[in-house]
């Protein structure tokens, strides 16, 4: 096995390439934009519409999907730091599947190396004076989690940040 990103990664012959798996996309190697990029502008949008399409179309052996979810990463992120994400973001199939930045003989691993990492529900814990045990966490998200620490430290969040506090704790404002 070797770090296909880290170490192999034949930059001035590779037109995508997946930097960590934790990234869950695809790069393209854009020139003008990545160090040593190969792809022209030109040559961009259709090679990020054939990984979209390609990417959808990927069975794992036993048929379902691998991915619940592909698409440019317009489709899901917005701001000025768009153009830091991936080119083409992949949701696993239920997180049990995923791009490796490892380089195999065979296409599918017998088992995650990982099966823990990066899982779609999460955990929330809040206690403390001024946290309303009985109120919802039903549409609790992780973008909600910075706003809701600054609020039960009394501290106003950016009107910019992404989330807004918890309902078990006041809302400190923005």
């Amino acid at each position: 096995l070797v770090r296909a990103a880290s170490e192999r990664v034949d930059f001035a012959n590779s037109k995508a390439y997946m930097r960590d798996r934790i990234e869950c996309g695809i790069r393209i190697n854009l020139a003008g934009r990545e160090p040593n990029g190969v792809v022209s502008e030109d040559e961009y949008e259709p090679l990020r519409e054939a990984l979209v399409e390609e990417l959808r179309d990927l069975t794992a052996p036993d048929g379902t999907p691998v991915f619940s979810e592909v698409g440019p990463r317009e489709e899901y992120f917005e701001g000025p730091y768009l153009d830091d994400a991936v080119d083409v973001l992949t949701v696993p199939r239920d997180f049990d599947v995923m791009l490796s930045a490892q380089l195999h003989d065979e296409p599918f691993a017998a088992t995650p190396m990982e099966p823990w990492n990066h899982k779609l529900d999460g955990i929330v814990a809040l206690s403390g004076a001024g946290v309303d045990a009985s109120a919802s966490l039903a549409d609790a998200h992780l973008y909600d989690v910075a706003s809701t620490v600054l609020s039960t430290l009394g501290v106003a969040y950016p009107e910019t940040m992404a989330g807004r506090p918890l309902a078990p704790v006041d809302d400190a404002g923005s």
